[in-house]
């Protein structure tokens, strides 16, 4: 099928399907005939599939993060976003009307991501087998995993300007993100319910978790980041409500990033808060150009709240990289009572 023939059925219902599906089988698998003990060779297939789909997903052009990533270029360059979108240019750091508007640093974060991912899903393509100590556990994670990527390529369908022109149509995108962080969330307890009963190392944390733990935390801070693009961009929206919407969502994704290092204090949540904590400096460094750019005071457009959302996501990222801290060294000191007990 060509690329016209797919974008021609790119349309906010047929994605909201999709998306309402996925999210039927993630919570009821048995609708569709799926078990709880799939064997190894379809445990597999859901992680290879499933992450080789949200690859190519990504890889196609026209999204706006690929106009508002031109935008930023063009103004760290020292010009303007003249050049790009009109949602491009609303959704920029220096000239946008969002109050969550990461600097583009933040984005180097999908490398990792991407990276980290390959040599999970390709690794465990390789070495799980019946016998294998962490099939158990790969069983319960293929699922959201699967799911969680057929999410992002959902977004990747919809974060686009056509949706922009439908009312309401940039919150497709923000639930498809949302479903996203949902289901990798999901695939984060797992985990994280095994991490008690040692059934699995630190370095097979790493290399087949840890990845997965960006991927959730950056999801969860990007949904976010979506919600305040999709209000920016409803005309009727007001600069008292998109500072409202704003620093709410500063201060949840502070709360979140703390609880979850407090309420899980392992690799798993240091590396969760460390993620929230990465977004929230750069969300901080974003108001921070744009109070620098010499926009003329509270009442220019986007300049609303624009302090204030400053310190709140400064504070909240100082928190949690407290958390990161604090959670990491508890951990390493875990790991040294553990190997020193095991070598007595």
């Amino acid at each position: 099928m060509s690329l016209e023939a797919l974008s021609s059925l790119n349309r906010p219902s047929i994605v909201s399907a999709l998306g309402a599906a996925t999210l039927a089988v993630l919570e009821r698998p048995g609708l569709v005939g799926l078990t709880s003990l799939p064997s190894p060779g379809a445990v597999k297939t859901a992680l290879v599939a499933s992450y080789l789909l949200n690859v190519i997903s990504v890889s196609l052009p026209g999204r706006i993060d690929g106009e508002v990533a031109k935008a930023i270029d063009a103004e760290d360059a020292g010009g303007t976003a003249a050049d790009v979108s009109e949602e491009a240019a609303a959704l920029s750091p220096r000239t946008g009307r969002s109050l969550v508007t990461p600097a583009g640093w933040a984005f180097a974060i999908w490398g990792p991501i991407f990276l980290g991912e390959f040599l999970s899903v390709s690794t465990a393509a390789f070495v799980l087998s019946p016998s294998h100590p962490l099939l158990p556990l790969f069983r319960k994670i293929a699922l959201p995993f699967a799911a969680a990527n057929v999410f992002q390529s959902l977004w990747c369908a919809s974060f686009r300007e056509k949706y922009s022109a439908v009312r309401g149509g940039m919150m497709v995108s923000t639930a498809m993100l949302a479903a996203t962080a949902w289901s990798l969330g999901r695939a984060d307890a797992a985990w994280a319910a095994a991490s008690g009963t040692r059934t699995y190392g630190f370095g097979q944390y790493v290399l087949y978790f840890f990845p997965m733990a960006l991927h959730f935390g950056w999801t969860t801070a990007a949904a976010l980041v979506n919600l305040n693009g999709a209000v920016a961009l409803e005309p009727s929206s007001t600069p008292e409500t998109r500072a409202a919407v704003g620093i709410g969502s500063a201060v949840a994704a502070a709360a979140g990033g703390d609880g979850r290092g407090g309420v899980v204090p392992s690799t798993r949540g240091a590396g969760v808060s460390g993620v929230i904590s990465w977004a929230l400096f750069a969300v901080a460094d974003g108001m921070r150009k744009r109070i620098e750019s010499g926009r003329d005071g509270e009442d220019a457009e986007g300049m609303y709240g624009a302090r204030w959302q400053f310190w709140v996501s400064t504070v909240g990222a100082w928190l949690c990289a407290g958390v990161t801290l604090v959670v990491g060294y508890r951990v390493i000191s875990a790991q040294r009572g553990y190997t020193s007990i095991e070598s007595n």
